[in-house]
């Protein structure tokens, strides 16, 4: 129990380290999420838009300005940006009811398609974590383990960056695994 309790102190003890890395992206993401919330979608899709200039590739913003397109009867740039959201990992949408505007269409069907495909290709691969070292790692040494788990839409690389500082000032290892979960459309 003491051990324990001593892994959630030190646990605590990095998330100021985490917050004060909350960079741009994030303002825009959380602005463009209260805009979706308050249906004005293309001020939600402005400031998806801007996330993508510090995060470029992020799938869950590209997946979402897929979603106000479509929500706004923009068929095409709906299924241009739903077919980048799929090229950046994003596969199972089909439940999404922001898209009901467009699953009639051939092109939704089409990206529906190569999604499905995408999907079934990778389920099968393993993908390898992002381990950070401390900047004065010693093989020789035994050090703490932090697993980071990211959040859905992420992947390990961009969220591995947030603790980067974490674990040298503390001395950790910081293992960022890739989550099971593949794909699945935001709430």
């Amino acid at each position: 129990m003491k051990r324990h309790m001593l892994i959630v102190i030190a646990l605590l003890g990095l998330v100021p380290l985490a917050a004060a890395q909350t960079d741009s992206a994030t303002i825009y993401i959380q602005a463009a999420t209260t805009s979706y919330g308050q249906k004005l979608y293309r001020q939600s899709i402005d400031q998806y838009q801007a996330a993508l200039r510090f995060r470029p590739g992020h799938t869950t913003v590209i997946y979402n300005i897929a979603c106000n397109y479509s929500l706004l009867g923009d068929e095409k740039r709906a299924l241009v940006w739903l077919n980048q959201a799929i090229d950046a990992g994003m596969y199972s949408f089909d439940e999404d009811k922001d898209f009901d505007n467009i699953r009639g269409a051939k092109g939704y069907k089409k990206a529906l398609a190569r999604a499905g495909k995408l999907l079934k290709e990778i389920k099968g691969r393993t993908n390898e974590p992002v381990v950070l070292l401390p900047d004065s790692f010693d093989p020789g040494k035994r050090y703490p383990l932090l697993i980071a788990m990211h959040g859905f839409g992420g992947e390990p690389t961009n969220f591995s960056k947030a603790f980067k500082a974490a674990g040298s000032i503390k001395g950790y290892i910081v293992c960022c695994p890739y989550a099971p979960e593949i794909g699945r459309a935001h709430v």
